[in-house]
C-alpha cells in the first residue's frame, strides 16, 4: 500500500473518514487553537500535526496481527530517550528491554534491571538482535530478552540507535513502533552541559551525531516528536500510544 503524504490542511480533510473521529478532532482542535493564538497555517506546528496524521495512517495500515508492540525510542544525545523510557514504565507500566553487556557493573547497578552482565565468552554464545562495541566492551540486545518480555507483556520499549532499529525490524517487522525524538543542535548542547558532560565530550558527541546523521533519524521512524519541553514531549508520546489501542 502506498504511503500517505499530507502536505496541507486541505489534504488532511480528505482523510477525515480514515482517521478515528477523536484523532481527527484532536488534530483540528490543536491546529485551531494554534491559529487563534496567532500561529501561521503553514508553520512548523501545523506541519507537525499533519505529519502526525500521516504517520498515524501509515502505521495503522500495516499488518500488526501479533498484537504485541515494541516501542523503539531513537534520537541524538540529549533528546530524552532514557527519561522517556522511564516515563513509559512509570506511567504506563511498559517495561524496558534490558541490554546485555560485558563491562563490569558500576556501583548501584542491578543485574537484570540496568544491564545483564556477562563475560565475553557468554556474550559470544548469545543470539543477538543487534550489538555494538563501546570502550572495548560489548553491548547488545538478545533475542531471548525480547521474546521473554513479549511473552509476559503486550507492549515493551527499548532505546536504540538507528542501526539497532533496523536490525530489530528484521526480527520483528510487525511489532516495532519507532519514535524519533527530535532535538536541535543547540538544545543537544545545552542538555548535555546541564547533565554535567565535559565540553570535550560534548564536542565529540555533537560531531559524531552530525557525521552519523542522527538529526535525520526521523526518516527511519513511524513517528517523530520535537522535544521542545519534557511535558509537551510526554503528551505527544501519549498520543502515539493511543494509536496502539485503536
Amino acid at each position: 500500500m502506498a504511503q500517505v503524504k499530507i502536505n496541507s490542511l486541505e489534504e488532511l480533510s480528505k482523510y477525515s473518514d480514515r482517521l478515528p473521529l477523536d484523532v481527527y478532532e484532536d488534530i483540528t482542535k490543536r491546529v485551531g487553537d494554534w491559529v487563534l493564538s496567532g500561529g501561521n497555517t503553514d508553520g512548523p506546528y501545523v506541519k507537525q500535526q499533519l505529519r502526525y496524521a500521516e504517520n498515524y495512517l501509515n502505521f495503522t495500515s500495516l499488518d500488526r496481527s501479533s498484537g504485541k508492540k515494541i516501542i523503539v525510542l531513537v534520537g541524538a544525545s540529549g533528546s530524552g530517550k532514557t527519561t522517556l523510557a522511564k516515563y513509559l514504565e512509570e506511567k504506563h507500566g511498559i517495561p524496558r528491554l534490558v541490554t546485555t553487556t560485558t563491562r563490569q557493573p558500576r556501583e548501584g547497578e542491578v543485574y537484570g534491571v540496568d544491564y545483564h552482565f556477562v563475560t565475553v565468552t557468554e556474550f559470544q554464545r548469545l543470539e543477538k538482535v543487534e550489538y555494538n562495541i563501546y570502550n572495548n566492551n560489548f553491548y547488545g540486545l538478545t533475542k531471548r530478552e525480547v521474546d521473554d518480555k513479549l511473552m509476559a507483556h503486550d507492549v515493551v520499549c527499548v532505546v536504540l540507535e538507528v542501526n539497532g532499529l533496523k536490525a530489530l525490524k528484521k526480527f520483528y517487522p510487525n511489532e516495532v513502533l519507532s519514535v524519533c525524538l527530535e532535538v536541535s543542535l543547540d538544545d543537544m548542547y545545552q542538555r548535555m552541559k546541564q547533565r554535567g558532560d565535559s565540553l570535550e565530550a560534548i564536542a565529540e558527541r555533537i560531531t559524531s551525531a552530525i557525521l552519523n546523521g542522527e538529526f535525520d533519524y526521523k526518516e527511519h521512524c513511524d513517528f517523530a516528536i520535537p522535544t521542545t519541553t519534557l511535558e509537551a514531549t510526554k503528551q505527544e508520546l501519549d498520543r502515539i500510544l493511543s494509536s496502539i489501542h485503536k
